[in-house]
């Protein structure tokens, strides 16, 4: 997609979130296999073709870039200022505030307002 070791990130942030399963909870075959799996399963899931897609992939019908998270960036800013975050789809508007707490541009009662206020706008 285009976020070279934002995965790495993730798993780390993940791992600290949440405690490893109970012992038995998932199948031990699934656990030992799941480094091999799971690029087949993302693949499969977001860079196949589905009719019911239109004959497009996941990733072609919601397009998520760098350029997209460029956009949320931006967007966070305005929205942390309480300015219009511009004609950003709504869905980045979710990401854009999250973008703006993580990064304490405001305090979050302002980022919550400002979020509000833009999307009751629309």
């Amino acid at each position: 997609m285009g976020f070279p070791g934002d995965a790495d990130r993730y798993e780390r942030g993940w791992k600290l979130c949440y405690s490893p399963p109970e012992p038995g909870a998932i199948p031990a075959n699934v656990l030992r296999t799941f480094r091999r799996a799971m690029p087949l399963v993302v693949d499969t899931m977001c860079y196949q073709r589905f009719p019911e897609l239109g004959d497009r992939a996941l990733a072609e019908v919601i397009k998520f870039a760098p350029k997209e998270l460029e956009i949320m960036e931006e967007a966070a800013g305005r929205l942390a200022a309480g300015n219009d975050p511009g004609v950003v789809p709504e869905r980045f508007l979710i990401g854009a505030a999250r973008i703006a707490f993580d990064r304490q541009l405001a305090r979050p009662g302002v980022i919550t307002r400002n979020f509000y206020k833009e999307l009751a706008r629309r």
